[in-house]
């Protein structure tokens, strides 16, 4: 029996105005389909697009033409809050505030209201997640790496306890470690947490290691849906034509 889409994007456009006023249509024909607990990854030039897409999944913006569904409900149906605790988003920019790591990852719990007695066990089972020891809970930010404050991002965002993650380019400006060490964060996420990942990637070999599916985006549009693998056998690992 097939499974329906966590996620499903028909036909979708955005139009912004832009500084000047002028209309200019982001997102024209968007079409996608997310099954829970998979990968898919989100590819294209810059500009294509990508990022409104995610955007509009957790509602910082909304479609002005097609439909949206996630669980097969219309994304107008979602409480708004509902909606923000299902889908977790990681931003391209470090969004983390100034002070502690744990700070930073009760930060959901708190608005929520948990109690003063749990917090300390909560932070750590989220540091353990992304594989930070108990003591960064402690650390400034200041004091992180790049790579260690993309994981204490994740923490933060997993906190809220999301069934799904949409992560802007998450190894942007990593070096080739720190990047290594994401990326494998992302997939035990997944295997192990079965969370449901969309992420948005310039790295057709990064794609390739991660992702169940992928949907290929340009101009606004989807241009091809379905895995890495059959889509650099139609053609190559060169994305130059897009």
């Amino acid at each position: 029996m097939a499974q329906d889409p966590i996620i499903m994007m028909n036909h979708v456009g955005l139009i912004k105005t832009d500084h000047r006023g002028r209309m200019i249509s982001v997102l024209k024909d968007i079409k996608l389909s997310v099954l829970s607990t998979e990968i898919h990854a989100l590819i294209g030039p810059s500009g294509s697009g990508k990022s409104s897409i995610l955007r509009l999944l957790n509602r910082l913006e909304e479609a002005t033409s097609g439909d949206i569904y996630i669980e097969g409900k219309t994304i107008g149906q979602w409480q708004v809050r509902d909606l923000r605790n299902k889908i977790g988003f990681v931003f391209q920019e470090s969004s983390l505030f100034p002070g502690t790591v744990m700070d930073n990852i009760l930060y959901a719990p708190r608005i929520r209201g948990i109690k003063k007695s749990k917090e300390k066990s909560v932070a750590k089972e989220m540091i353990a997640m992304v594989g930070l020891e108990e003591s960064f809970l402690d650390k400034e930010i200041t004091r992180l790496s790049g790579g260690e404050k993309q994981r204490v991002n994740i923490a933060r965002t997993l906190a809220a306890k999301p069934e799904i993650i949409l992560l802007d380019e998450p190894t942007a400006a990593l070096d080739p470690a720190s990047t290594q060490t994401i990326e494998q964060l992302i997939l035990n996420l997944n295997q192990e947490y079965k969370k449901t990942i969309v992420f948005v990637s310039h790295n057709m070999q990064q794609v390739k290691r991660l992702s169940h599916h992928i949907a290929v985006i340009k101009q606004g549009e989807t241009i091809y849906q379905g895995t890495a693998e059959d889509f650099i056998e139609q053609h190559g690992e060169d994305m130059s034509f897009l």
